[in-house]
């Protein structure tokens, strides 16, 4: 609001008064336009979005979301997120949600297993964050959902194999080296490091027999790696090169 000067000549006395001048711009016109703004990119988004209240309940979403589990939106506004929560999931979602509310634990992005509505199960990639007030007291959830696809589901269980069997051999008490095909070290554990004093780093990609084995050993190695029997071997150790 701003203020715009008046002059008035009356009987020959003049006067100055201001008078209010209203804005140019509507502030309840901005409010709609925003929330307008809003409502358009939450229902094209072509990811799936939720509100979720504190109780679990989704009271808002999207156009996507409904496709992606096989409901119409006023289907699921209906619903709880334990009804579209594989029970595997159950337990771990309640305990984020009550933590994320105390104030224990941070917006969380993870993935979870749900249920189409045709029973079928899904993997998706999760990101979910808590809205408070002004005051900091919590609203409600706002939670972003992304399918992940057979191929994208076969990844990652694979890189979780892998990473178990890394951790597996890595604090393996016994020497575990493992080979390619032509013998080149392609894993060297904690217990290799320590005993020859080489780093995994410095024999990765070389050939094992070349580079560990004593000269007197080369021939009885090549003999039972020919008829693949197991045998006893004396490591070269770092120093001894």
């Amino acid at each position: 609001m701003s203020s715009k000067l008046i002059r008035e000549n009356s009987g020959g006395i003049q006067s100055e008064t201001y008078q209010q001048v209203r804005p140019l711009v509507n502030t309840q016109s901005l409010t709609l336009d925003h929330e307008n703004c809003f409502r358009s990119a939450f229902d094209k988004a072509n990811v799936g979005i939720c509100l979720v209240d504190l109780e679990g309940r989704l009271f808002r979403v999207n156009r996507y979301m409904g496709d992606m589990f096989g409901y119409s939106r006023d289907e699921l506004e209906k619903m709880r997120v334990d009804d579209i929560t594989h029970p595997d999931f159950l337990p771990v979602d309640r305990d984020y949600m009550k933590r994320t509310v105390n104030g224990e634990a941070m917006d969380g992005e993870f993935q979870r297993k749900y249920i189409h509505k045709n029973r079928h199960t899904l993997w998706a990639q999760v990101s979910s964050s808590l809205v408070r007030d002004h005051e900091g007291k919590p609203q409600y959830f706002i939670t972003y959902v992304k399918e992940l696809n057979e191929i994208e589901q076969i990844e990652r269980e694979l890189r979780k194999e892998r990473d178990f069997i890394s951790a597996v051999l890595s604090t393996a008490g016994a020497l575990v080296v493992v080979l390619d095909r032509q013998g080149r070290i392609v894993r060297f554990n904690r217990a290799c490091e320590k005993l020859t004093g080489f780093s995994s780093r410095e024999v990765e990609s070389k050939c094992f027999w070349d580079h560990f084995l004593l000269p007197d050993e080369l021939d009885e190695a090549a003999t039972r790696r020919k008829k693949n029997s197991n045998w006893y071997l004396n490591f070269a150790r770092k120093s001894a090169l």
